[in-house]
């Protein structure tokens, strides 16, 4: 439950920097919340990964383009 909180949090942040004018500053926050999301958070319940992880995945996609 822990984990998917902050995993939220972090989905809510990639998607505020899709809004981001410098692009560079954009570029540089989501590679630090890719690292949050990898190293420092733990795993979801096995029912909920695939849903969190589709949500930070089209939030990092908008940024992206």
């Amino acid at each position: 439950k822990h984990n998917l909180d902050e995993k939220l949090k972090i989905i809510i942040k990639a998607e505020a920097l899709a809004k981001e004018a410098d692009i560079n500053v954009a570029f540089k926050e989501l590679q630090d919340l890719h690292k949050i999301w990898k190293e420092d958070i733990g795993p979801v319940s096995q029912e909920m990964r695939e849903d969190v992880w589709k949500k930070f995945s089209e939030a990092t996609k908008k940024i992206h383009s």
